[in-house]
């Protein structure tokens, strides 16, 4: 039986992480070749089930807590277009750690070789650089005030599911350290690519005049967030996606705290 750490970590997975990594022919976390904007290349996913040889299962949990923070995997390699968990609660790092770590059919050990990134010439300039991992020392980090729904909020769009990695103005050079400090922090207009690779640029969820959700009720949030139609009825486009797992609670809160920006 599942215990309730793992539970949280199999919904946060489920959230975020599968976007990326569910690999649709392994059904598991072994990595998928998602589309990606042409200025950054062509790569696949990292396969993140626990394969020894291919996946993380000789990783230890000190090994993931690292990676899922920073962005550095065992080998020093820094991995630029991975969100970081910088910000997330240890409590919440536990959970996703216990499932990363657990026998769910997700993450069973999957031997499967993802192919070697091909990096734009801009990218791999970029990488030798400019991007670096986030220069952090590890401290304790608590929720906030689950009954203060603005800091509940934040965290949640912030340092929980990462909201802000994608809406603000380039999600390759965010400052997760300081997520206030990346341009156009929730502004939108960070490019990304669709399921045909087609270039999407990310929506506004300020409360300036250009917002996508400047004259959406708190209603209206809540059902597109949870379900991804709109309301007017359209859906979302891809790669945003319906967040059906989190609870209307929680997509409140994110109103809550995006009405401050």
């Amino acid at each position: 039986m599942e215990n309730t750490s793992t539970i949280e970590g199999e919904r946060i997975v489920k959230t975020i992480c599968i976007r990326c990594h569910y690999n649709p022919n392994t059904l598991s976390l072994s990595g998928f070749n998602h589309a990606n904007p042409e200025r950054i290349g062509h790569f696949w996913s990292s396969n993140i089930t626990g394969d020894s040889l291919f996946g993380i299962g000789s990783w230890t949990k000190r090994d993931l807590v690292y990676f899922l923070r920073f962005g550095v995997n065992p080998d020093g390699d820094f991995v630029f277009d991975m969100p970081k968990y910088v910000h997330l609660s240890d409590q919440d790092m536990s959970s996703l750690v216990s499932f990363l770590k657990s026998d769910d059919p997700l993450v069973k050990p999957t031997p499967f070789k993802t192919p070697s990134p091909e990096y734009s010439l801009p990218m791999r300039l970029l990488m030798s650089f400019w991007l670096r991992p986030p220069s952090w020392k590890p401290k304790p980090v608590l929720e906030p005030d689950k009954t203060n729904q603005v800091a509940w909020g934040r965290y949640l769009a912030v340092a929980k599911f990462a909201c802000f990695d994608c809406h603000s103005g380039n999600s390759m050079t965010n400052n997760h350290l300081h997520p206030e400090n990346s341009w156009r922090f929730f502004e939108g207009g960070s490019p990304h690519a669709n399921e045909f690779g087609e270039k999407i640029v990310s929506a506004n969820l300020t409360q300036n005049d250009v917002s996508v959700i400047i004259n959406w009720s708190e209603n209206d949030f809540v059902r597109c967030l949870r379900t991804g139609i709109r309301p007017d009825g359209s859906t979302v486009r891809d790669p945003m996606f319906p967040f059906s797992m989190l609870t209307e609670d929680e997509a409140r809160a994110i109103y809550q705290y995006l009405l401050t920006l």
